[in-house]
């Protein structure tokens, strides 16, 4: 029997433990760990001691209305020298699709100084007291500052110069996040309305998978399954939670394209427009650390993947990716019952 027709990794969770070799699994010292039974989970609840006053005043603050907060954001630039514009962007403005008290505001600022905002913080109490605040990079390539306020307000501020904001217009990540919706706030010389009318639509996403991904997706299953049977359950974990999820959402995504649905980056609310039936199975592609379903999650990923994919494939690389599948399950069969 060759390779390409030995059962898929799917009837693996059927075997039997008699039909496994009765070497000492490398996992029994890792997993046997604490006994989870007397693990004790502490409820919820703030682990940091503060001033009774102090709790006070922050429990009974509540975040100001959107209005009220975008009046006092085109006043602070109004006041501002530096500052050329500033437009609103992302889930606050998304057109057809309602926001909630959840939602974060997202700011581009357009300054003559940017390297000033980035590298000094002292103006983002100007829109209230923050407690959490830090600098991050954007998929642009861009700094932006990230802010929590004591109200509940959460904000996403990336300065940039004119030039940076031209490019961002022209750019097809740019025109991305901007598509899904946009509010100037202040642009008295006109320059920032002036480039969005220029901007064009952003192209046309792939929407079919290619053998090199599905390669990689599957190297990776059978990659993160010798870790695990190596007792390495972190990066087992990493792999399958993040690496091979990061796959299925593209694969997701791409799927969500070609029946015309919105799709927000980073699998932003994938619960909307994934199907029921993908979201169902999603629920069992996750490995719990420590608690023995690496197995289960690994064969319900590929499940889940495969059933995405093959929905986009032409029959001719259908039948070629299928082959690779049954392939790598086969192979992943013999690593977890210890027969390579």
């Amino acid at each position: 029997m060759s390779p390409l027709d030995e059962p898929p990794l799917r009837h693996l969770l059927t075997h039997s433990a008699a039909k496994r070799p009765p070497k000492p699994d490398p996992l029994t010292s890792v997993l046997a760990g604490p006994d989870t039974a007397d693990i004790q989970y502490r409820p919820w609840k703030s682990s940091i001691t503060m001033s009774e006053k102090y709790t006070s005043q922050v429990m009974a603050m509540k975040p100001r209305s959107m209005t009220t907060f975008l009046n006092e954001v085109e006043i602070w630039a109004k006041s501002q020298t530096s500052v050329e514009a500033i437009l609103l962007f992302g889930s606050r403005t998304h057109d057809g699709r309602q926001f909630d008290r959840f939602s974060d505001y997202d700011f581009i600022i357009v300054s003559e100084a940017p390297e000033q905002l980035i590298s000094n913080a002292a103006w983002l109490d100007d829109f209230g007291t923050s407690f959490l605040r830090f600098r991050e990079i954007t998929p642009l390539g861009l700094t932006e500052w990230r802010v929590e306020y004591e109200d509940g307000l959460c904000c996403d501020f990336v300065p940039v110069s004119p030039a940076d904001f031209a490019r961002m217009t022209q750019s097809d990540l740019g025109q991305s996040a901007l598509a899904q919706g946009f509010r100037v706030l202040h642009d008295p010389k006109g320059m920032m309305t002036t480039l969005l009318s220029t901007m064009t639509p952003p192209p046309a996403k792939r929407t079919q998978i290619c053998d090199e991904e599905i390669d990689d997706f599957l190297f990776h299953c059978l990659w993160s399954t010798r870790r695990y049977m190596r007792g390495e359950l972190w990066t087992a974990c990493w792999c399958c939670d993040v690496y091979l999820k990061s796959m299925l959402l593209r694969a997701l995504e791409m799927e969500a394209e070609t029946l015309g649905d919105v799709v927000m980056i980073q699998g932003r609310s994938l619960e909307n427009w994934i199907s029921d039936q993908s979201a169902t199975k999603l629920r069992l592609t996750y490995v719990c650390y420590q608690s023995d379903n690496f197995r289960e999650a690994i064969a319900n990923t590929i499940d889940l993947y495969f059933s995405v994919v093959m929905r986009m494939l032409p029959p001719s690389k259908a039948n070629a990716a299928t082959q690779k599948r049954n392939a790598v399950e086969s192979a992943i069969d013999r690593v977890l019952n210890g027969d390579t």
